[in-house]
């Protein structure tokens, strides 16, 4: 469309006539889906939102909703969308709130929000319900959270649309990040761990893990999650895995753990490589092991991603005092302790130091223990230190 166009339609908004106005405001938000925008079109908008025709009203809500969709934003739009939260319509009041939670993607926030957006939590429409979870999700992403939105949180858990329950886990696994927490979460979210909808069992997860952060766990979760280790889905596997890290440092396993764990290290996804032998660090320290994991630990040792090569060190040492050794983990683990990453040297100088509380000792080990006595980071010399008594001997 030609720049002319444009211009010509913007005219149109300020017309007398009202069905001009009207399709004016509806060209401009088909411009705005296509990609087309213009910030005199917005201004322009912003006034139709107190215009006396109610098509009108509704068409510069549409156009301006699609105009947040494409990140071309005012805040003067942000203060009348703040308004219309309250709007008799309901479909005034979804666009609203999905506006409102655009904005806080691009940064674009008013805090005085927060009390209207938790108000329409349970509001009778399930698609303005949507809308405001995604806004309050959006802003607790922000930092911006309310005391009041956990318990009604808690109870769009078991709101008949998927989507709802959906945010409403991730919701309340954010403001446990942030700590606060309900204490009725818990029971729903195991619930939701046989969730038809794989993002609602993912989230459900992560959430569980977030409680168990806080203390807040459930005896019932366990075997849950570990039935979700075998999820078709690799982010429901994923966050199961850290979720069972969590409990299992909460002092709640599972013995069935251990073996499925083991067959995750060999998962195509670096993300759950990492927390399969973070997970199975934490196990081992709890006593519970698999007779396979050090072998297929070892290759870990070679990955390029950081984590990965930490958290499998921190698995070899773990193992190690348990009493499960293999020569060629020791003799990567030793090139290791030079890693650039501090993370990897702290796992790797642990994983060193427990070989040697079992008589194993690597012949290149002492001169670089040496070197780690002036580690930069102060756990890391004090793990070298514990570990040089044992070749000092």
């Amino acid at each position: 469309m030609e720049i002319d166009d444009i211009n010509d339609i913007i005219e149109d908004l300020f017309s007398e006539n009202v069905e001009r106005r009207r399709q004016a405001t509806l060209k401009l938000a088909k411009m705005a889906e296509d990609g087309v925008t213009s910030s005199e079109a917005l201004r322009r908008l912003i006034r139709l939102l107190d215009d006396e025709d109610e098509d009108v009203h509704m068409g510069a809500v549409y156009a301006l909703a699609r105009y947040a969709e494409r990140g071309v934003m005012d805040y003067e739009a942000l203060l009348g969308f703040d308004e219309l939260l309250n709007d008799r319509d309901d479909k005034v009041r979804n666009i609203a709130a999905y506006s409102i939670g655009k904005y806080a993607e691009k940064g674009m926030i008013k805090p005085d929000v927060m009390k209207k957006l938790v108000n329409l939590l349970e509001d009778g429409n399930k698609d303005v319900r949507m809308s405001a979870v995604y806004a309050v999700a959006t802003y607790a992403l922000r930092g911006l959270i309310d005391s009041k939105a956990p318990r009604k949180l808690v109870k769009l858990l078991g709101d008949e649309n998927g989507d709802v329950r959906n945010m409403a886990a991730l919701t309340l696994g954010k403001y446990a990040e942030r700590g606060l927490v309900d204490s009725e979460a818990t029971g729903k979210l195991v619930m939701l761990l046989e969730d038809e909808s794989k993002n609602v069992r993912g989230n459900a997860a992560w959430a569980l893990s977030m409680y168990a952060e806080r203390e807040l766990t459930s005896p019932d979760a366990a075997k849950k999650l570990v039935r979700l280790l075998d999820d078709d889905d690799g982010k429901v596997r994923l966050n199961a895995a850290w979720a069972l890290s969590m409990y299992a440092l909460s002092g709640l396993t599972d013995p069935d753990v251990p073996k499925k764990l083991v067959n995750l290290l060999g998962d195509e996804r670096e993300e759950m490589r990492n927390a399969a032998a973070y997970t199975l660090a934490v196990y081992a320290e709890r006593g519970l092991t698999h007779p396979d994991a050090v072998k297929k630990l070892v290759n870990l040792l070679d990955e390029e991603g950081e984590e990965v090569r930490r958290s499998t060190a921190l698995a070899l040492g773990e193992y190690a005092g348990r009493g499960f050794t293999r020569p060629e983990a020791l003799d990567k683990l030793v090139k290791l302790l030079e890693d650039w990453n501090v993370e990897v040297r702290r796992g790797t100088v642990y994983a060193v130091a427990k070989y040697a509380e079992r008589g194993y000792r690597h012949p290149d080990a002492l001169n670089k223990l040496l070197r780690l006595l002036d580690d930069e980071d102060k756990e890391v010399r004090e793990i070298a230190e514990y570990a040089y008594e044992y070749y000092e001997k």
